[in-house]
């Protein structure tokens, strides 16, 4: 699943809100949003330093560069920004859940499940979220936690294919091969490449009787 389209509805709001230290800090802002968008994660790094210049006590520079980190590959780095986001706004879901996915890459999956717990506490019905956390927990060796919070994903977001490929993952895990080719085919409808290669390697195989 994307995030993308949060980080955009954050660079739009900075776009429609007022700043006590004028244009400055909308500028780099969106120069390094920009920069962003052309993968040119280092220039975007460097433009959302210089807002922060301007006002470090915005989530909004944080969490950018956070994800600019995140897609550097300096999961670390990207951690210690999203730390700063959610100390400025403790309330806010964004930073407490790009630092779970940062601790995941990390594989430091019991951090993540923790970010994961507060984003769902603070929006039950973050789609995003409950397929992340469902993802961890299959990670964890708890598929049956991730087929209850990926059930809810689907029902949430039935449109990605993301959620049904990792429900059928839990499933297999459980033994449930009928199950998780259910949901592999369903994904393999909505585009998943990954459900198509599990429907022609598992599913379409005869078993024994």
């Amino acid at each position: 699943m994307t995030h993308k389209i949060k980080f955009i509805l954050i660079f739009l709001s900075v776009l429609t809100t007022k700043f006590v230290n004028g244009q400055s800090f909308e500028a780099h802002i969106k120069k390094g949003f920009e920069y962003h968008n052309l993968s040119q994660y280092q220039l975007a790094v460097l433009e959302y330093t210089k807002a922060m210049h301007f006002d470090s006590t915005c989530t909004i520079p944080w969490n950018l560069r956070g994800d600019a980190k995140m897609d550097l590959c300096d999961y670390k780095g990207a951690i210690l920004d999203f730390n700063r986001a959610i100390d400025i706004a403790p309330s806010e879901p964004t930073a407490y859940f790009k630092r779970g996915q940062a601790y995941s890459s990390l594989e430091n999956f019991q951090a993540a499940l923790k970010d994961f717990d507060k984003v769902i506490a603070l929006n039950p019905k973050d789609a995003d979220a409950l397929y992340n956390r469902g993802l961890t927990k299959l990670k964890l060796d708890d598929a049956i936690g991730a087929i209850t919070d990926c059930n809810r994903s689907v029902d949430l977001a039935p449109k990605d294919g993301e959620a049904l490929f990792n429900r059928g993952l839990s499933k297999f895990n459980t033994g449930d091969r009928v199950g998780a080719c259910d949901d592999w085919k369903k994904a393999a409808l909505k585009g998943h490449s990954e459900a198509t290669k599990k429907v022609a390697l598992i599913c379409n195989q005869k078993t024994e009787p």
